[in-house]
């Protein structure tokens, strides 16, 4: 069995969020879009002084194997500058980052 999560889940509306269920169920999968931003660029990294996690984070922070947090450090290592990196193409820095994300989803998969 792995290991829990050493954290809660805070729910702040939850009749909102089984409304949202409702939805995605009735919509379906075909009307479904899922954005991932593991790698803080498109939403705030902190609040109040505080860092804000993204969705990935619990893998990064003990629920993920140590192979898994081993290697993604070493990717985001690599793909971090590029992302910050200014004088990269869009064309090139978001292949880059899709690049980052299918390794680093992949890895997940693999040795989450």
């Amino acid at each position: 069995m792995g290991k829990k999560p050493k954290g809660k889940i805070l729910i702040p509306r939850p009749q909102e969020l089984k409304r949202k269920i409702r939805a995605f169920r009735k919509g379906g999968t075909d009307s479904l879009h899922v954005i991932s931003d593991f790698d803080r660029d498109a939403h705030k990294t902190s609040s109040k002084g505080n860092n804000v996690s993204t969705s990935y984070d619990p893998l990064e922070r003990g629920i993920g194997s140590a192979e898994f947090i081993r290697k993604s450090r070493k990717m985001t290592a690599y793909y971090y500058p590029i992302r910050d990196f200014q004088d990269h193409s869009v064309k090139n820095k978001s292949k880059k980052m899709e690049e980052w994300w299918r390794k680093y989803y992949s890895l997940a998969i693999n040795t989450g």
